[in-house]
């Protein structure tokens, strides 16, 4: 059970704030039960690559970890729950994870499900609350389902997993886009991020920090400060008619289970200055990418092509700047841009690319982590991936048409991609590049990608290939 403490800076409350213990829902509000043959059960053995133990603090770490293989736009059709003719709650793989919750060896599989009105005439997905599922040994042809409410009406930020109380447990940290279907209008509000415990008897609870509300598009946590803790980064995404609490970046500091909201920035008050509109980004993940010891940061919005020469007043730092952003960690907790590398050297195909997902890998097995990026172009159905090797000197080369034989696809086999995990998919020594998920919003269209996609490493170079084995 989660026993945290919540305080705030100076900046914002002073006074300190006992963490509400008590569960927005507890208990389970409905369980079906199928009565369909379980598989033999192959206990599941984490092939992802490994990195150094501050890495390892990480959530995407984590998820990577625990990742088998991404789910298809059939199986997403088939977790939909239908209730009745008109009540529906829809799976979108952008919100899942897995997991051995009940510690039996094998993984289970945790979703946010889309309330969805059929009969109503107008668009209503993530418009009013869903529904978290877990499915009990999932991989193996578990059938076992629990379904639990839950007041948040969309998802769409980051689902990972880390061990926020330091308990040797991990918890899902949820970095919600509540109105992301309301196109951020404050009729609805933003919320903070959410905080799911999910027993081994899979009873689940909730618990909203009590901090700044913020709009995400994703989500990262590690430790930054190097204290054994994990802290959570805040930046958000959306448009300039938002709060203006959550322009600038934010992290909640854990000091041993007591978290103090700050701004993320040491130079805030310079970066303020400079950027008006603050900070706005689609995708920001955490690494320890120069080998010493401390976290660094990578951000990204829009990448390509913005020709946004000419300065608006009120506008965001990735207005200005088409390229990846790392700030270099250093121990602190706090990041500063003037401690920082804009990754220019990239071809990104002459066109803009919209980007969703940071990930890493070490391609050349040189002990420094090189920058993967997935994008996409066409109305989210294309993807386009984007390889940076890690000179070692602080500095990236873009060496994407180098390693890959295929980098990109307009959708004509495969859609966009949230997440990519560097793992031995095919069990043969070597560290593979495998989507999450796949077409993450596909209930809308009900189309299907190429299945068990991945990307062989083949001496040094990404050859895509597709898994003959869907286990």
């Amino acid at each position: 059970m989660l026993a945290l403490l919540a305080s705030c800076s100076k900046d914002y409350i002073e006074e300190e704030i006992v963490f509400n213990t008590t569960p927005i829902k507890q208990e389970v509000q409905e369980v079906v039960v199928t009565s369909t043959q379980v598989q033999s059960p192959v206990l599941f053995q984490s092939l992802s690559e490994r990195y150094s133990p501050v890495n390892e603090t990480t959530g995407w770490f984590n998820n990577q970890s625990n990742f088998k293989r991404y789910l298809s736009d059939s199986e997403q059709l088939n977790l939909n729950f239908i209730v009745n003719d008109c009540e529906e709650y829809l799976f979108a793989s952008q919100d899942h994870l897995s997991f051995d919750f009940n510690n039996d060896g094998n993984l289970d599989l945790f979703a946010f499900l889309y309330l969805h009105d059929r009969c109503s005439s107008s668009y209503n997905v993530g418009q009013n609350p869903g529904k978290f599922m877990i499915i009990d040994n999932y991989y193996n042809g578990g059938t076992d389902k629990y379904y639990f409410d839950t007041d948040y009406v969309s998802m769409g930020g980051s689902t990972h997993l880390n061990d926020i109380d330091n308990d040797g447990d991990l918890e899902i940290i949820i970095y919600p886009n509540n109105r992301h279907e309301y196109n951020y209008n404050n009729s609805l509000p933003a919320r903070d991020i959410l905080i799911v415990e999910v027993d081994q008897s899979f009873n689940l609870t909730q618990y909203e920090l009590p901090f700044t509300p913020f709009d995400f598009h994703d989500g990262t946590s590690g430790d930054i400060d190097n204290d054994g803790d994990i802290d959570l980064i805040k930046i958000r995404v959306g448009q300039y008619a938002q709060d203006i609490n959550q322009y600038y970046p934010k992290v909640l500091i854990n000091n041993n289970g007591v978290f103090q909201e700050e701004y993320l920035l040491e130079n805030h008050q310079e970066f303020k200055e400079l950027f008006p509109g603050g900070l706005n980004v689609t995708s920001y993940k955490l690494a320890d990418l120069n080998s010493d010891g401390n976290l660094d940061l990578v951000l990204a919005k829009d990448i390509g092509t913005l020709n946004h020469s000419q300065h608006l007043e009120g506008q965001d730092f990735f207005y200005y700047n088409d390229d990846l952003l790392v700030l270099w960690g250093n121990g602190s907790g706090k990041f500063n841009t003037n401690n920082s590398t804009l990754i220019q050297d990239s071809n990104y195909k002459n066109e803009l690319q919209f980007v969703l997902a940071i990930s890493f890998t070490d391609y050349n097995l040189d002990g420094h982590l090189d920058i993967i990026t997935s994008s996409t172009v066409n109305n989210y159905e294309g993807f386009i991936l984007n390889l940076f090797k890690n000179n070692g000197d602080n500095s990236f080369t873009d060496l994407t048409s180098e390693v890959f034989d295929v980098s990109s696809d307009n959708g004509s086999f495969f859609y966009e991609m949230y997440k990519l995990y560097s793992i031995d998919r095919d069990n043969d020594g070597d560290f593979d590049l495998v989507p999450g998920d796949s077409h993450a919003w596909g209930y809308w269209t009900g189309k299907d990608p190429v299945d068990n996609l991945y990307w062989e490493y083949d001496n040094g170079r990404y050859i895509i290939n597709i898994f003959n084995n869907n286990n």
